[in-house]
């Protein structure tokens, strides 16, 4: 019984060093590069993610990506190479949520629920076709995860913009 306790108690310290470790890692706390230059702040520390605001983006990392050092938490990317990485990664997102852009292509909106198909796309200009009706988004209202395409709206939202009088050339959300 007496082990049982001393195995629990092991597990338990064994299961806290992480937090212990980055104790440094606190919104607010500003984070260094490798060589210990400025990388940016801490907005919002939670177990999945650590958001760092630099001086361009709101990026979020794992929290196992901080180290300790005199001056404050650390990353292995200085600022310049960790803003790449996210606009590699902004522009890989945008040309996928292009790639969708497409007729035909499926359409759910932000809770998830199928709102049609893309009907065509002008410009900047993307008319969705489905049972709640015809309407137009613009081009930056949509985002892709995997190849689903998702409307930056509800389906509540369309049906009332289109209940409401609205033509097929109004916005839904807007």
């Amino acid at each position: 019984m007496k082990f049982a306790k001393y195995a629990a108690a092991a597990a338990l310290a064994f299961a806290t060093v992480p937090m212990a470790a980055h104790a440094q890692v606190a919104v607010g706390a500003e984070v260094y590069g490798p060589e210990g230059g400025l990388v940016g702040q801490i907005e919002s520390v939670s177990d999945q993610a650590v958001v760092v605001k630099t001086d361009k983006h709101s990026i979020p990392l794992p929290p196992s990506a901080f180290g300790e050092s005199e001056k404050g938490p650390t990353i292995t990317l200085n600022r310049d190479q960790l803003n790449a990485a996210m606009d590699e990664q902004l522009a890989a997102a945008q040309a996928q949520t292009e790639a969708l852009l497409v007729e035909g292509t499926p359409v759910t909106d932000i809770e998830g629920a199928n709102i049609g198909a893309i009907a065509s796309v002008e410009g900047d200009n993307v008319a969705v076709e489905g049972d709640l009706g015809a309407f137009t988004l613009p081009k930056n209202a949509f985002v892709s995860q995997g190849n689903v395409l998702i409307a930056g709206v509800t389906a509540a939202q369309i049906e009332a913009q289109l209940g409401g009088g609205a033509t097929e050339t109004d916005q839904p959300g807007g």
